[in-house]
């Protein structure tokens, strides 16, 4: 009977110049820690699923580049099989690869990552963030807002706002 250890870990074998580079998918750990450390990457992954999809339909990797550069970098680092004590020089070194380069190398991560496409995380975190939405009462009336507008302040040292209705009728002279 086969267990998980028989899957073993999904990976490519690419070429970058003339270096065959070995390149892992992302688990969920290490997605973890990405969301965890990079902002960006939280605020992508909060986002309408369906936002997040469009991001990354079709070759993702200079929109992500662009959007989140150190947390590609950062997974450019893991998917490469850095350790700790080289973390740092990992991503320093991936964010001098040259673009073309370096999206050859995204790439490649999203779609050991992602084998059958970005649709079923999608999917799954749509349903997650719709299970764990937070829904108003229904007997709570949304506020109206207010269609009373204030007038620009004036420049001047002292300002007197007065209602319109304190003024009285106001004549213009001709």
């Amino acid at each position: 009977m086969a267990g998980l250890r028989d899957i073993g870990p999904i990976t490519s074998l690419i070429k970058i110049g003339d270096v065959e580079l070995t390149v892992r998918g992302l688990s969920a750990n290490n997605l973890l820690y990405l969301l965890q450390r990079f902002e960006g990457a939280r605020a992508l992954f909060s986002t309408n699923a369906k936002d997040m999809a469009e991001k990354l339909q079709g070759d993702a990797a200079p929109t992500l580049i662009q959007l989140l550069p150190e947390a590609v970098w950062a997974a450019m680092a893991i998917a490469t099989g850095t350790t700790n004590e080289a973390r740092e020089a990992d991503e320093k070194a991936a964010s001098e690869l040259t673009l073309g380069d370096q999206c050859v190398l995204l790439n490649a991560i999203m779609d050991v990552t992602f084998r059958e496409g970005v649709g079923p995380l999608v999917r799954i975190m749509d349903r997650m963030t719709s299970v764990m939405a937070v829904k108003a009462p229904e007997t709570e009336a949304a506020a109206t807002p207010s269609t009373n507008v204030s007038p620009p302040r004036s420049p001047a040292a002292f300002h007197l706002e007065l209602p319109p209705e304190k003024l009285g009728r106001i004549r213009l002279a001709s």
